[in-house]
């Protein structure tokens, strides 16, 4: 039973990671594009106009998502009566959180052209939430795996052939929104096409519809309204602070990294709901492959991370030109960021499945709070200590003090199912090198040949060396990689069905 969930469970990984690697070079190419077309100035618009709606957008998806995760796996019957509830509700609380932030827009007396901006790229957003926050998890958890997979892609691809195609005709923040809605637009059809398709239109607002969906995963749905505050306050308060400048330098490298996050969402839709079940059938089993995830996790994160440290002035150089250099500093701070991130997001699915969600509300409270605090230090120490793009390096100093918070917390919290101690001292056995190479890198300039024995060959030899990967997670690969070959084998020589 273990095996046929751990089997499930990496088959699905491989599944999304392929379109996934789809998103991440799309998203690359257009990290890569939009700049350098729209130029310092509207990049800045940009980032404040998404910064603005992801932090009201957050309370939207209510616990819609959690409850999917939570009980569809468990019985695919309720999946059925959601969708016409879950427009209802979603459509009045996207027309209350709309108007409060307008209102917050001609209250800080912004221009009609950008509350004009920000209004039509919060209709993007909506489209996108509706299609990857509540009608992909219901999909996935229906076992739909290679359907999700090829939406992801084709939204992804949609969104970048429309946007390159508008801004070579007209260098305009409007074509950048309009586009973006045009593109979540046809994946929402898509979409509900195959819902209403499948008969899983159907519903209806009652209690139980209220109380499943909203009351009982209210602790969950603060705990994800407060991570999106948390994870976009840090360029308000930067901009408070310090000059365009310095926000534009942090913006530029916090991009960089999100395209390392990208595989966040992978972790969660495809992990979740096996765990979900494997949880319902056998604790034990749950605990063991809940530890083995974490170190496989552990292991990726650092084959991430170590060589965008190492090449940061490289990757900045290539994505946003020389005008962005003092970023790499910013970016090499964030490298720890995303380990800690990767065990923090399988930590929060594993309490958000194993509790009741306070706790994840009072850590996240914390770390706001310590992230606000350690901001209004670090920021003009930064700036004091390095001058240009120190305020952005200040920042990156703040994430990581804030993330090892969180980090710790959570560990305390899984010990029931993790072995606390053997999980921070993983951990530590990955940070300390990456460290010890980013104090360094302060004042070496290494060449690139040795950037890539570092990064490519060192690296993989020490984590096989701590037992990070393991010979049975290369069997595990191969046995599955033989039997999708033998699927497509099988596939290609069936003959066609008449």
């Amino acid at each position: 039973m273990e095996s046929q969930g751990g089997q499930r469970a990496w088959k699905n990984i491989l599944l999304l990671g392929a379109s996934q690697l789809v998103t991440m070079v799309l998203a690359l190419v257009l990290k890569i594009y939009l700049p350098r077309v729209l130029g310092l100035e509207k990049s800045g618009q940009v980032f404040f106009a998404e910064s603005l709606i992801l932090i009201y957008f957050s309370f939207l998806p209510l616990g819609i998502g959690i409850y999917v995760f939570r009980e569809v796996p468990k019985n695919p019957e309720n999946a059925r009566n959601l969708v016409r509830p879950i427009l209802l509700v979603e459509g009045i609380l996207f027309l209350l959180v709309t108007g409060a932030m307008l209102l917050q827009l001609v209250f800080q007396d912004k221009d009609p052209a950008t509350i004009t901006f920000v209004l039509v790229l919060a209709l993007s957003s909506f489209f996108g939430l509706l299609c990857f926050q509540i009608f992909r998890p219901i999909f996935l958890c229906l076992q739909q795996v290679s359907f999700v997979a090829m939406i992801d892609s084709l939204s992804k691809v949609l969104l970048a052939l429309i946007l390159v195609v508008g801004l070579s005709l007209s260098n305009s923040l409007y074509v950048l929104a309009w586009g973006s809605v045009l593109a979540m637009l046809i994946t929402l059809v898509i979409y509900m096409h195959r819902l209403y398709r499948q008969g899983l239109w159907g519903g209806s607002l009652n209690r139980k519809f209220v109380k499943d969906t909203i009351i009982r995963p209210l602790p969950f749905f603060v705990h994800g309204a407060l991570i999106a505050i948390y994870m976009n306050m840090d360029v308000t308060i930067l901009g408070l602070i310090a000059d365009a400048r310095e926000t534009g330098l942090y913006g530029a490298a916090f991009r960089l990294i999100g395209i390392f996050l990208l595989f966040v969402p992978l972790l969660s839709s495809s992990l979740m709901p096996v765990l979900s079940r494997l949880l319902a059938q056998d604790k034990d089993s749950y605990r063991h492959m809940l530890e083995e995830i974490m170190r496989v996790i552990l292991a990726l994160a650092g084959l991430l991370v170590f060589p965008l440290v190492l090449f940061a002035e490289e990757l900045i150089a290539i994505l946003y030109g020389v005008e962005f250099a003092k970023s790499a500093g910013a970016v090499r701070l964030l490298g720890p960021t995303l380990i800690l991130s990767y065990c923090n997001v399988i930590l929060a699915q594993h309490l958000s499945l194993t509790s009741r969600g306070h706790g994840l509300i009072a850590v996240t409270i914390c770390s706001i709070g310590l992230d606000v605090v350690l901001n209004k230090v670090f920021i003009p120490w930064g700036l004091h200590q390095w001058g240009a793009g120190g305020g952005a390096m200040g920042v990156a100093l703040t994430n990581v003090g804030s993330e090892v918070l969180v980090f710790v917390a959570f560990s305390f919290l899984s010990g029931a199912y993790l072995k606390t101690w053997a999980l921070m001292r993983r951990l530590l056995l990955l940070l300390a090198p990456l460290l010890l190479l980013i104090a360094a890198m302060q004042g070496l300039i290494l060449s690139l040949s040795v950037k890539a024995l570092l990064g490519f060959l060192l690296l993989p030899l020490y984590l096989i060396l701590f037992g990070y990967f393991r010979l049975e997670d290369w069997r595990m690969m191969e046995g599955i990689f033989k039997r999708l070959r033998e699927k497509v084998q099988q596939r290609w020589k069936s003959p066609p069905s008449t």
